[in-house]
């Protein structure tokens, strides 16, 4: 199994948690195509998110935009294909007030040769969609998980729990002075 690069933390000013996998090279990680060669991941037996924080109780941030998609953890190395499901991000922000968007991610092949079967990508890769938010501003914490989707899959192929894979974020983070 080849090696990735180590997630680092914090990233551009932010520390990024549950994170299992961080894609820094042209090494695949899962079967969601990537939007620019970096990526990182998060699954976990049971639970699957990803948590988005400031590094003090001085610095927020606003979360602008990512490319993202939800995909299949089955523990086995090379098949983690892309599933349809909603994708929510909860955010907290100082004093307790709470911002969610939602995303209802419909897993797509990234190529003529894909094979989507009953809401996931099979074969040929899985392309990230693009979501701009609007109301994920003066945030101190941000969730990121994928709800429950019942699944049938063939072949007897253990099935752990979605995941996410995350590209290209974008955010502005604000030191309080």
């Amino acid at each position: 199994m080849p090696e990735h690069a180590p997630v680092p933390s914090p990233y551009k000013g932010l520390i990024f948690s549950g994170v299992i996998e961080n894609k820094s090279n042209d090494l695949p990680i899962s079967d969601v195509t990537t939007t620019d060669g970096n990526q990182f991941l998060t699954s976990e037996f049971g639970r699957y998110q990803l948590v988005i924080s400031a590094p003090d109780s001085l610095t927020t941030f606003n979360f602008k935009s990512c490319n993202i998609a939800s995909f299949l953890s089955t523990g086995l190395p090379g098949l983690r294909p892309g599933i349809s499901g909603t994708i929510i991000f909860f955010g907290t922000k100082p004093g307790g007030n709470q911002a969610t968007e939602t995303l209802a991610f419909i897993a797509q092949g990234a190529t003529e040769q894909s094979v989507e079967v009953g809401g996931f990508v099979l074969y040929g890769g899985t392309q990230m969609v693009y979501k701009q938010f609007t109301t994920l501003n003066g945030l101190n914490m941000l969730n990121i998980s994928v709800m429950d989707t019942p699944i049938s899959i063939p072949l007897g192929i253990p099935v752990f729990a979605n995941g996410i894979a995350l590209d290209n974020a974008t955010y502005e983070v604000i030191r309080a002075v």
